[in-house]
C-alpha cells in the first residue's frame, strides 16, 4: 500500500512548529564552535530595565542621612572608617533607595537591599549579595543578585540568580556602572537588568503561538490534527505543571503546581553571652554602635549573624533533625525590621540527602514572605523554586522558628 504525501498545508505547519523550537532552541544553548561574546551578543533578554542605586557610608558623623554601616573590619581597622589596602575585609550591609534615574531625591521603587565585602588587598573589587525590593505601581517583588564585582572596570556582569513576585523564577544578568563616586560617602550604581528566563512572558507567548496553530488547524483532517495535538498536549501538560499561568496566579499559591512541595522547621538560638552551650547562631559583625554579645539597636541595622540551626519536619525543637540549615542573616533597614538571606538546607536523612541553596530579602514582619531556592545538590540536584518562610515562633531576642515551604519548579531528578 502506497501512502499518499501530506498536503502542502500539513506539511508547513509541522515544519513551522519544528523551525520555532529548533531556533528557539539554538539560541539558547551555547554551540562548542561558539565564542562565549557570539552567544550573547546574539541572545535577547525577555525584558531588559535599568535602575540606579544609591549608597551613602556612615563615617562616625552622618548617622542620620547613611543608607550603609561597616559591620566587619580586619583586625588593623575599625567600623567608622574603611580599611586601608584597598579596604580588604571590610563587609557593608546596605539599604539603598532604588530610583528610575540618577536624582538621589527622586521618588525611589524600591530598595537595593543586602551586603558588599572588598575581597582583595592589591585591586579595588568586592563581592556582592543583595536584593531589588520592589513596592511601586509598575512592579512587585523581588530580584535577587550576587557576584564578584571588579569596581575599577568600567561595566561588571553579576548574576541575576531569582525573583518572586512579578519577577517570580527569574534569571539574567545585571551590568553594574558606577555613574557617581563621591570619596569614601557616596556612590551611585547604575543597573542595566537583562532577563533571559522570564516565566510568565514565556507562558504567554505559547499561549499566542498555541492558539495561532489551534485557528490554522480549523479546517485540517483529523489524522493530521491528532497527531500535531498529541505534540502540543505533552508540551503544554508539562510547560503548565511547571509555570505559573499569569501574574494573578503569582497571589494564589493553589493554581501553581510546583514538582515538588516539602515543609520544613528550623530553630535559631542566638547567642546572648549567657547559652554558648545551646546557642545554633552567634553575631559575628556589628556597626560601630553595637557589639556581638547583644543585638544593636535601630531594628538591629548592620547585625551580621552566622547560623547552624536544627531542621525539624515539625514545629518542635526536640524533634530529631533531618539536617541543618546553614548560613547567614544579616539585619539591613534602621527603620524596619528586616533581613536578608544566604543559607543553605543540608540534608543527611534516610528520606533526604543533598542541600537547597536560598537567598533573598526577608521582610519580617510581614506573616509570610518569599526568598529564592538557587539551586540543590544530591536529591535536589539544580533545583529550583520559592520557598515561602513564616515565623512560627518568636521568644524575645534569643529564640525564633521558621516555617519554610519549600515549592519546586525546575525539578531535574
Amino acid at each position: 500500500m502506497i501512502m499518499k504525501s501530506p498536503k502542502p498545508i500539513f506539511s508547513s505547519l509541522i515544519l513551522f512548529f519544528f523551525i520555532i523550537f529548533i531556533n528557539d532552541f539554538n539560541n539558547a544553548l551555547p554551540q562548542k564552535k561558539r565564542s562565549s561574546s557570539m552567544i550573547i551578543n546574539k541572545l535577547k533578554p525577555c525584558k531588559s530595565l535599568v535602575f540606579y542605586f544609591h549608597d551613602i557610608i556612615y563615617n562616625g558623623n552622618n548617622a542620620k542621612n547613611a543608607t550603609s554601616a561597616i559591620v566587619g573590619a580586619p583586625a588593623w581597622a575599625n567600623k567608622t572608617k574603611l580599611a586601608g589596602n584597598d579596604h580588604f575585609g571590610d563587609v557593608v550591609v546596605f539599604d539603598d533607595p532604588i530610583t528610575l534615574d540618577n536624582n538621589l531625591h527622586s521618588a525611589p521603587v524600591g530598595r537595593a537591599q543586602g551586603f558588599y565585602m572588598y575581597d582583595k588587598k592589591d585591586v579595588f573589587t568586592s563581592w556582592l549579595g543583595f536584593s531589588f525590593v520592589f513596592n511601586s505601581s509598575e512592579h512587585k517583588g523581588s530580584l535577587n543578585f550576587m557576584g564578584a564585582d571588579p569596581i575599577l572596570n568600567k561595566f561588571k556582569d553579576i548574576s541575576i540568580v531569582g525573583g518572586t513576585g512579578d519577577f517570580f523564577m527569574s534569571r539574567g544578568i545585571a551590568t553594574l556602572t558606577t555613574d557617581a563616586f563621591e570619596g569614601e560617602v557616596y556612590f551611585r550604581l547604575r543597573v542595566h537588568v537583562k532577563l533571559y528566563e522570564c516565566w510568565l512572558r514565556c507562558l504567554a507567548s505559547a499561549r499566542v503561538l498555541i492558539m495561532q496553530i489551534f485557528r490554522s488547524l480549523e479546517s485540517s483532517k483529523p489524522i493530521f490534527l491528532s497527531l500535531i495535538l498529541f505534540f502540543i498536549i505533552i508540551f503544554i501538560n508539562d510547560f503548565n505543571n511547571a509555570l505559573p499561568q499569569s501574574s494573578s496566579m503569582m497571589k494564589n499559591n493553589k493554581l501553581i503546581k510546583p514538582c515538588k512541595s516539602l515543609v520544613f522547621y528550623f530553630h535559631d538560638i542566638i547567642y546572648n553571652g549567657e547559652n554558648a552551650k545551646n546557642a545554633t547562631s552567634a553575631i559575628v559583625g556589628a556597626p560601630a554602635w553595637g557589639n556581638k554579645t547583644l543585638l544593636a539597636g535601630k531594628n538591629h541595622f548592620g547585625d551580621l549573624v552566622v547560623f547552624d540551626d536544627p531542621i525539624t519536619l515539625d514545629n518542635n525543637l526536640h524533634s530529631a533533625p533531618v539536617g541543618r540549615a546553614q548560613g547567614f542573616y544579616l539585619y539591613d533597614k534602621k527603620d524596619v525590621f528586616t533581613a536578608w538571606l544566604g543559607f543553605s538546607f543540608v540534608f543527611n536523612s534516610t528520606e533526604h540527602k543533598g542541600s537547597l541553596n536560598f537567598a533573598g530579602a526577608d521582610p519580617l514582619m510581614n506573616k509570610t514572605r518569599d526568598v529564592s531556592v538557587v539551586g540543590g545538590t544530591g536529591d535536589f540536584f539544580m533545583s529550583r523554586g520559592i520557598a515561602t518562610l513564616m515565623t512560627d515562633a518568636f521568644e524575645g531576642e534569643v529564640y525564633f522558628r521558621l516555617r519554610v515551604h519549600i515549592k519546586l519548579y525546575e525539578c531535574w531528578l
